[in-house]
């Protein structure tokens, strides 16, 4: 089973807390952090995920559970109309942040609780800490993930800097319980994931963006 560089830190740093009790207390004292480390590493596995081919498919960036659907809502990064799909990471993990399309990091943007929108509307602010990064795809479609939770609790963090460019499903990030994530789509979006779905990150289709040309194309290479 594959482990996140951040499982091996906290699995070391338990493993070295079982040994310095162990000299200290003896084998009674060093049973607790020894008895962790399996779970820790299981919350921290990183495991292969089967990309499907769908090039305009927008795939699910968390494990977890879509909890809400709106349509016709309003983006507060980018000042539109949009398709947007609320889902909550699984509290078993792995929590891992996976991008939902192919394209490039155009910006990201820092939240804070009660802070402001780079375009809100009606006094809009966020209700959460978090992060959010804005991706465009080679068709020029924008999608927003966005990242969320209390502040103290919620520890996100993004593995690519703006001008980097993400592949469909690739590991780009982490975030840690407890936590939400917004998709902010396109509001011609096809939608393919209802409200209640269990999802796997890089995995499962959530929505899929409208260019009939891409598409023929794909399906011609497909038959």
């Amino acid at each position: 089973m594959a482990v996140t560089r951040e499982g091996w830190w906290g699995a070391a740093l338990l493993a070295g807390a079982a040994l310095l009790l162990l000299w200290a207390q003896g084998w009674p004292a060093a049973l607790p952090p020894l008895a962790l480390l399996p779970l820790l590493l299981f919350l921290c596995r990183d495991p292969r995920r089967a990309v499907p081919p769908s090039p305009l498919g927008v795939v699910a960036p968390v494990d977890g559970r879509v909890l809400r659907v709106r349509e016709g809502a309003w983006d507060p990064f980018l000042g539109r109309e949009a398709l947007v799909l609320v889902l909550r990471l699984s509290p078993w993990g792995p929590f891992l942040v996976r991008s939902p399309i192919e394209g490039q990091v155009m910006r990201l943007w820092r939240l804070r609780r009660g802070g402001a929108y780079p375009r809100p509307r009606g006094g809009q602010r966020p209700a959460a800490a978090g992060l959010a990064v804005w991706l465009r795809t080679d068709e020029e479609d924008d999608v927003v993930l966005a990242l969320e939770g209390p502040a103290l609790p919620l520890r996100s963090r993004c593995a690519v800097p703006p001008g980097a460019r993400l592949g469909q499903g690739q590991r780009c990030g982490a975030v840690y319980l407890p936590a939400r994530v917004r998709l902010y789509l396109p509001a011609n979006a096809r939608l393919k994931a209802e409200a209640g779905r269990r999802v796997r990150a890089g995995e499962d289709i959530l929505a899929s963006l409208v260019h009939e040309d891409v598409q023929a194309r794909a399906e011609a290479l497909a038959s």
